[in-house]
């Protein structure tokens, strides 16, 4: 399989035969808790029995998997900074957008409508506008339109404000990452060529909440990815690096730290061979690093200065498959 196909397909849960590397430790599953955490600490979307992808969230071990949202698919959820939300991407359905629940389950509701061909990959601000509300950041192809532009909206239900922060004809941008402060790093490609870049803006903002973005710099333009397929950028917890994943054309893609402050640099996290490392994300204390295989939810344990320890299994559904885990941003 082409794994630009892959990254253009990342909108999708991929269910195929997955054997885990040697250097991987694999233990026993955790035993099944009691009921719905009461604080749980990692959504995912996860394939159900008809098909469809539901949202679910669970322990931080692993334990008291539990549906928050299910009918059509759910996909690539992202935390408020507060943690009392969680948005995400809705389509396959009839009313396809971006959605937003409580980590309990409550308060389901739809943000914005969207055009149903990519599931939004939603990213929130880290602090409120004048009035006191949160934006999103997400991703939508326009009626007529193939390439993805991204979007800004407020964080309220039936939401009326969404603005445009991006019309690249030349370019797709794909799964934006809020920083801490009011910074903003994108996935884009132009989509006749395999490579992709890391890009950096500043989110600029008026009275009424974000209304542009001023370019700031290329992290792979040069380097070690400069012909790489780049996505998932995450920020470190001090706004100064992104793990991002990368991949040569092979059905295999690494983690890479990339550094804000020394542009055209990275550093390969995992380098294994043959192993499908995707969808990274940080726990709070920024120790853990959890990401998907081709259908399993892993964690490996963090070292400063950056290193990885051996990745275990967190999840492995005995049917389907599990992707897009998202730590929660507050213990």
């Amino acid at each position: 399989m082409n794994l630009r196909l892959l990254f253009a397909a990342a909108t999708l849960l991929v269910v195929l035969p997955f054997t885990i590397n040697a250097t991987a430790q694999k233990p026993s599953k955790p035993p099944k808790g009691g009921g719905a955490p009461a604080n749980p600490a990692i959504a995912y979307s996860a394939t159900s029995n008809n098909g469809y992808i539901n949202l679910m969230v669970m322990d931080a071990d692993g334990r008291n998997q539990t549906r928050l949202a299910s009918g059509g698919h759910n996909l690539a959820p992202s935390w408020s900074p507060d943690s009392e939300w969680i948005a995400f991407g809705k389509s396959n359905s009839r009313l396809p957008g971006i959605y937003k629940v409580r980590p309990d389950g409550s308060g389901l509701c739809k943000v914005v409508g969207t055009n149903g061909a990519f599931p939004g990959a939603p990213t929130w601000s880290s602090s409120t506008d004048a009035a006191g509300r949160h934006w999103i950041i997400y991703v939508d192809t326009l009626a007529g339109q193939t390439r993805s532009d991204l979007f800004a909206v407020s964080a309220t239900c039936n939401a009326s404000d969404r603005r445009q922060l991006t019309d690249t004809p030349a370019a797709s941008e794909t799964f934006p990452a809020w920083s801490s402060g009011d910074l903003l790093a994108v996935t884009t490609q132009d989509p006749s060529v395999w490579e992709s870049d890391i890009e950096v803006f500043d989110i600029l903002f008026d009275a009424t909440g974000p209304v542009d973005l001023a370019h700031r710099v290329n992290l792979t333009a040069a380097g070690p990815l400069a012909t790489a397929g780049i996505g998932r950028p995450v920020w470190t917890l001090d706004g100064n690096e992104i793990i991002v994943i990368a991949g040569f054309q092979t059905f295999a893609t690494d983690l890479w730290l990339l550094s804000l402050n020394a542009p055209d640099t990275a550093l390969n996290l995992t380098n294994t061979a043959g192993f499908y490392e995707i969808d990274p994300t940080l726990s709070p204390d920024q120790m853990t690093l959890a990401f998907s295989g081709i259908s399993e939810i892993y964690v490996a344990d963090v070292s400063q200065p950056w290193s990885l320890g051996p990745p275990r299994v967190l999840l492995s559904p005995a049917n389907g498959s599990a992707r897009y885990p998202a730590w929660r941003p507050v213990h």
